[in-house]
């Protein structure tokens, strides 16, 4: 069945979510049942849009025993799923909640090494799909992976007639974007200020940075996420600033990924083609980042609570 948008993951993961009384070294730390769930960037964008009721498919390499389990917790979820069977083995990573302090810890394991035949036929799977609007690629580049991989996939999703959405680490980031302009990336403030060439960036310049990238025709959308306070945009469309609403925050595994989701959810409702439409896409998106902090970090946003943040959200300001 067709999908409107696609995600691409080279680094996939089984996460394995738990809580101890307090950290203390040198001692027995007793963890309660540990919850298992993927992860990954683009797993958790079509994770977070399965949640939004909106059809995405996951294209990932997957090996090892754990493939399994998490194939399976993805179809319980609603998300399609496309995986690679590689050889390496999928990576585990943990993430451990204090209950003293109230402290999460995020220990993120290497991630599968892929073989250069193993790359070129993920490539291929993409080659091979069509009808999408959005290639949305998240997350941390895999071991023996080079930047041409990721270069190689935008390419097939113009040829395909679709967006690309990027949103992958720093280093990574400014490696693609200096040989390919891409829709819409998502950096931090950090990020932006390596995108810009500066070594710190003051919040009064976030805004004429992000603009900068615009106007060089590096990316037609800039979200600069900006945690509990929201998110500041410039594009093509328009450019504002939309305030987070106040909730209580669980985890934050996984909002920056709802964000991207709630975003593309809206965009497929509303095409993002003037100030208005695009606030709207932005305004979603930030609901959508939010509610994922409410729960705890094996879950993403849900639909009730995105709607619910909606109708109580700060309005947005138009630059």
């Amino acid at each position: 069945m067709p999908v409107a948008i696609v995600t691409l993951t080279l680094s996939p993961s089984l996460d394995k979510a738990t809580e101890v009384p307090e950290f203390r070294p040198d001692s027995k730390l007793r963890c309660a049942e540990p919850v298992l769930s993927p992860g990954g960037g683009g797993v958790n964008v079509a994770r977070a849009l399965a949640a939004l009721g909106v059809q995405a498919l996951a294209l990932l390499p997957a090996g090892g025993p754990y493939a399994a389990v998490m194939l399976a917790q993805l179809q319980a979820q609603g998300v399609h799923a496309r995986a690679l069977s590689v050889q390496a083995p999928l990576r585990e990573c943990l993430n451990v909640r204090d209950a003293h302090t109230g402290k999460e810890f995020r220990l993120v394991m290497p991630g599968a090494r892929l073989t250069a035949a193993e790359q070129d036929e993920l490539l291929q799977a993409l080659a091979a799909l069509s009808g999408y609007q959005y290639l949305v690629i998240s997350g941390s580049l895999a071991p023996e992976c080079a930047v041409d991989v990721l270069i190689k996939a935008i390419d097939l999703a113009r040829a395909a007639g679709a967006r690309c959405v990027l949103d992958v680490p720093g280093e990574v980031l400014q490696a693609v974007l200096k040989q390919r302009a891409v829709y819409l990336i998502k950096p931090n403030v950090h990020e932006l200020a390596a995108l810009v060439g500066e070594p710190d960036l003051p919040q009064a310049h976030v805004a004429e940075s992000a603009e900068r990238l615009v106007v060089a025709g590096t990316a037609e959308v800039v979200i600069v996420s900006q945690g509990a306070q929201g998110a500041l945009w410039r594009s093509v469309y328009g450019a504002g600033h939309q305030a987070a609403p106040a909730v209580e925050r669980l985890s934050t595994v996984g909002a920056g990924d709802s964000l991207v989701a709630g975003f593309l959810a809206q965009a497929l409702v509303q095409p993002p083609v003037d100030a208005t439409s695009i606030a709207a896409c932005v305004r979603q998106g930030v609901a959508a980042g939010s509610a994922a902090t409410m729960t705890a970090s094996h879950d993403l946003c849900r639909q009730a609570e995105v709607t619910t943040l909606l109708a109580a959200m700060p309005p947005v300001s138009h630059a």
